[in-house]
């Protein structure tokens, strides 16, 4: 059986748009053609880069409420290096209430970006799709 610790992980990969709150850590050289390169920020930076993105949702949306484990700041650092790459996307699926959204909320605050959710119901369709589509490339 496997068994994924990572209370002893003690250094993060991430953007460096999203360690711009912490000027620490070592970059990892990325071309322009993969995006921003990447930085190593230790657990506490990436703690205060986290805290500082629940601030900037706070601010443009509502207030999180959340308590920071390792679970999120593994969820922010992985969406973030997705999310910062050019012509990147991200598609959540799983259990409700495990935090996916409210890690992809401080990631999108910490990049100045929105989150757009479909609304799908029991009548959905591809018609609605292309309407939703239309919509969101208009903001």
């Amino acid at each position: 059986m496997f068994t994924n610790n990572l209370s002893n992980i003690d250094a993060w990969w991430v953007s460096s748009l999203a360690s711009s709150a912490v000027n620490l850590g070592f970059q990892y050289p990325f071309s322009s053609v993969f995006g921003p390169s990447l930085v190593g920020i230790a657990n506490e930076n990436l703690i205060a880069v986290v805290e500082k993105g629940i601030v900037v949702f706070g601010r443009e949306n509502r207030t999180l409420t959340i308590v920071i484990t390792s679970e999120v700041l593994e969820n922010v650092a992985y969406m973030d290096r997705i999310l910062s790459s050019p012509a990147s996307s991200l598609f959540l699926a799983g259990r409700a209430g495990v935090g996916r959204k409210t890690a992809v909320s401080i990631v999108a605050a910490l990049h100045g970006a929105n989150i757009v959710s479909l609304k799908i119901g029991r009548n959905y369709n591809l018609k609605s799709f292309k309407n939703d589509i239309k919509a969101v490339s208009m903001i």
